[in-house]
């Protein structure tokens, strides 16, 4: 997960603390970082830590949902560098790969 966050962060300009503080400043960037949890919650965790943390899981998707109108389902496969230039009425399916993604 950390890997691909910090490609996802190297989308925006500046040096490593200026890509952070953009992307904090981008509504957008939170269903990535939402995204990129869920994905290792569900398919990479083992199963006994998974199940619990599903939970604050969905509470995060829901907010950053509600919040930016973007969804993107942690089954979906998405390389490392993704990057949303908008916020709104955006949705990811579950079946969706996008980038380098295996």
């Amino acid at each position: 997960m950390l890997a691909e966050l910090k490609a996802d962060l190297a989308r925006y300009p500046g040096g490593p603390l200026q890509q952070l503080g953009k992307a904090l400043q981008s509504a957008a960037f939170y269903p990535i970082l939402v995204y990129r949890l869920g994905h290792d919650v569900y398919f990479r965790w083992p199963r006994l830590i998974s199940l619990p943390a599903r939970i604050p899981y969905k509470l995060a998707s829901f907010l950053a949902e509600w919040a930016t109108g973007i969804h993107i389902a942690p089954s979906a496969s998405i390389g490392p560098g993704l990057y949303i230039g908008h916020w709104g009425c955006t949705r990811i399916g579950r079946e969706v790969r996008l980038g380098s993604s295996g």
